[in-house]
């Protein structure tokens, strides 16, 4: 059995874990990217600075991505990083998204043009997740989990109304 026989593994792929509402303490999120310990306290330094919470997933993203050519982090982390900006009690819509990456809407990692429009196009300054950027620009090239969460966020916000 060589190497040449097994299959390929993408860097990202590790057994999911069950997400506790609380911020879990991973090792390190990106091969390169900074480890836990030192992403809280620079996320902790700016949240408690008043910086938007745009701002701050931005920031604990940039930090966790790490180098590299292929910027993505892993989504138990990328739920870790919502914990520690949001607290545990997540805002209805972003507890949507969390559960829509728990269900392996994005795989196995989130990549930088995902995060990219799901902080600029559907985050709002507060926290919520808005759709309507996404539908005045029909022309962008939205990637293809953005357009499965928006489908799947529109069904469930329209079935509690």
């Amino acid at each position: 059995d060589s190497q040449w026989d097994r299959p390929a593994m993408s860097p990202c792929q590790r057994p999911r874990l069950d997400i506790d509402p609380n911020p879990v303490t991973p090792g390190q999120f990106s091969p390169d990217g900074l480890p836990w310990s030192q992403v809280v306290p620079q996320v902790e330094h700016a949240k408690q600075s008043g910086t938007s919470i745009k701002t701050l997933l931005d920031l604990g993203y940039s930090l966790m991505q790490g180098s590299g050519t292929v910027k993505r982090v892993r989504v138990n982390d990328i739920l870790s990083l919502l914990n520690l900006v949001a607290g545990p009690e997540l805002r209805p819509s972003m507890q949507l998204w969390c559960a829509f990456m728990q269900s392996g809407g994005c795989g196995d990692c989130v990549t930088g043009d995902i995060w990219l429009f799901f902080v600029r196009f559907l985050l709002t300054d507060t926290g919520e997740i808005s759709t309507s950027d996404y539908h005045q620009h029909p022309d962008y090239a939205w990637p293809t989990a953005i357009d499965d969460f928006v489908e799947q966020f529109e069904a469930q916000v329209g079935a509690r109304a």
